[in-house]
């Protein structure tokens, strides 16, 4: 089959975060009905959120204090509770759900396409996971709408929509957005024969980081070593181990 342009493989890419920009500014005047409220910003405002916030906090005070949470989504948190001398989550929702919803999720669309094109060698296999993955949310939501039961208010079924629009100021969304990244650069670097430094450089920062945002995160770490070592080098997974290992250490000291 004959794939097509870059030119339209880009236009559709754009079209897609257009799309995504509207469907946001739907959600915020409750299409679908999800209950939104406070003028059009997301309402869930507990739990996890307040936890992160909380670590934050201590962190823009430089008083770190003991958390069940890592240390990366609070350092991303903190220099906007910082210059808005925030004191309770509330004060930081807007310009977290503008990157959230926004930024991050807009840039991984893009990210998802470039990596299944990589991958595919296809870039309309390209375009149509990008498209996936911009509506996934809301195969969720009808699914659970129809088959459900689909869960009204705040309770589980609604919260995990609110998630999986990236709308609530947890670390699933920057943790998802760094996952992409590293993978993009990732595949860049791999089939090359010498993979730059610099470039091994920043992907062990931001695998370190993405670490540091969500444990779970070293697994991709281990695979990308992985799939050097089966390709019989070293000075990648070597570079890329320490530098990965140097942005977790905070997190264990």
């Amino acid at each position: 089959m004959r794939d097509i342009s870059k030119k339209t493989f880009w236009i559709i890419l754009i079209s897609l975060i257009i799309l995504r920009i509207l469907m946001v500014l739907f959600l915020m005047h409750d299409i679908p009905q999800t209950g939104v409220q406070e003028g059009g910003w997301w309402f869930v405002h507990g739990g996890d959120e307040r936890t992160y916030f909380n670590l934050a906090k201590t962190i823009s005070q430089l008083k770190l204090e003991k958390s069940i949470v890592t240390l990366g989504f609070p350092l991303f948190l903190a220099p906007f509770i910082h210059f808005a001398d925030a004191v309770q989550v509330e004060d930081i929702l807007k310009p977290i759900f503008i990157i959230n919803a926004f930024l991050l999720f807009s840039l991984s669309i893009v990210l998802i396409g470039l990596i299944a094109k990589r991958v595919f060698q296809s870039r309309i296999i390209g375009n149509i996971c990008a498209g996936m993955f911009t509506f996934y949310p809301y195969v969720f939501y009808l699914f659970f709408n129809q088959v459900g039961p689909y869960y009204e208010g705040v309770a589980r079924g609604m919260m995990a929509f609110q998630s999986l629009n990236w709308l609530q100021i947890i670390s699933d969304s920057l943790s998802a957005f760094l996952v992409y990244f590293c993978f993009y650069l990732f595949l860049i670097e791999f089939n090359k024969s010498h993979a730059r430094k610099s470039s091994l450089m920043l992907l062990g920062i931001l695998s370190g980081f993405a670490t540091l945002v969500r444990i779970g995160n070293i697994l991709f770490i281990g695979i990308f070593i992985l799939g050097w070592l089966l390709k019989r080098r070293i000075k990648e997974p070597l570079l890329l181990g320490v530098f990965s290992f140097l942005l977790f250490l905070p997190q264990l000291i």
